[in-house]
C-alpha cells in the first residue's frame, strides 16, 4: 500500500507541473517615457485602465542553473500561446511569442555587489517592414538590490513558472514599448528605447488548469478535471 501510496504522490507532482497557466495583471496608467509622439495612441488619461493577459504552458519551461556564489536561475520560454493589453478599452495583440525571462538572486557584471530578481514576460505587436522599429506589450516585476539586503527571498518552485506580485518588487508594471533596432552584424540587432507607456501593477491573477496529458497519468480523469489552483495578488 505504501508503494502504491507513494507512486501516486509522485504522478501527483508530475501533474502539477503540466498545466495550463493564464496571467491577468491590471492596473491604471502611471507615465509616458521618451517620445510621447512615437505613441500609436495619445497620452492616456489618469486613471486609464491597463490589462495585459497570457496564458502559457507551464511544461515548456526551461530551467536552467547558472551557478555563482547566490542562486542565479534564467528561463527562456518561447511557448506563449496568447498574450494581449487592454489600454482604456483599445486592445493590443501579440502577433508572436516572445519570451518570458526570470532571474533569481541572479548576479550581473554590470551590477557589482547586487543581486537582481526578475519575472518578465514580452510578445511584439509590431515590427516595421525593414525591422528598424519594433513595438511590444511586456509586463516587468523586478528587484535589484545589494547582496545582503535582497528583500526577495529565493523563489518557490511555482514561483519559478509563474508570476507574483509582492510589495518587496521595486517595479512592477505593464508597459507598451517601442525600440529602434539596430544591425551591427547580420542577424544580430541591439536596441534602444524609445518611448513606452506603462501603468503600475495593483492586482496579478493566476489561474493554473491541469493539462489532458497530466491529467490522465493518474488514471482518474474525472477526479482532477475539476481542479482549478487560482493565485491573486492584490496591492
Amino acid at each position: 500500500m505504501k508503494t502504491i501510496a507513494g507512486i501516486l504522490l509522485c504522478l501527483t507532482g508530475v501533474a502539477a507541473q503540466a498545466a495550463n497557466v493564464h496571467v491577468v495583471a491590471s492596473g491604471t496608467f502611471s507615465q509616458v517615457t521618451g517620445d510621447a509622439g512615437k505613441l500609436p495612441f495619445a497620452i492616456p488619461a489618469p486613471g486609464t485602465a491597463f490589462t495585459l493577459t497570457f496564458s502559457y504552458d507551464d511544461s515548456a519551461v526551461d530551467i536552467t542553473e547558472l551557478g555563482g556564489p547566490t542562486p542565479e536561475v534564467g528561463i527562456y520560454r518561447t511557448a506563449i500561446s496568447t498574450m494581449s493589453l487592454s489600454i482604456g478599452g483599445d486592445l493590443y495583440s501579440g502577433i508572436s511569442p516572445n519570451s518570458i525571462i526570470l532571474l533569481d538572486n541572479a548576479l550581473n557584471d554590470q551590477d557589482p555587489g547586487n543581486t537582481a530578481d526578475n519575472w518578465f514576460a514580452s510578445s511584439d505587436v509590431f515590427v516595421s517592414g525593414d525591422g528598424a522599429e519594433e513595438h511590444d506589450i511586456a509586463m516587468t516585476l523586478f528587484n535589484l538590490a545589494p547582496i545582503a539586503e535582497s528583500p526577495i527571498p529565493p523563489m518557490s518552485t511555482t514561483e519559478l513558472v509563474e508570476p507574483f506580485l509582492s510589495p518587496d518588487w521595486s517595479i512592477a508594471a505593464i508597459r507598451y514599448r517601442i525600440k529602434e533596432l539596430t544591425e551591427v552584424e547580420p542577424g544580430k540587432f541591439t536596441s534602444e528605447l524609445v518611448a513606452a507607456a506603462e501603468a503600475n501593477i495593483e492586482s496579478l491573477v493566476v489561474t493554473t488548469v491541469p493539462v489532458p496529458g497530466a491529467v490522465w497519468l493518474f488514471g482518474s480523469a474525472l477526479l482532477l478535471l475539476g481542479r482549478c489552483r487560482r493565485r491573486s495578488w492584490a496591492l
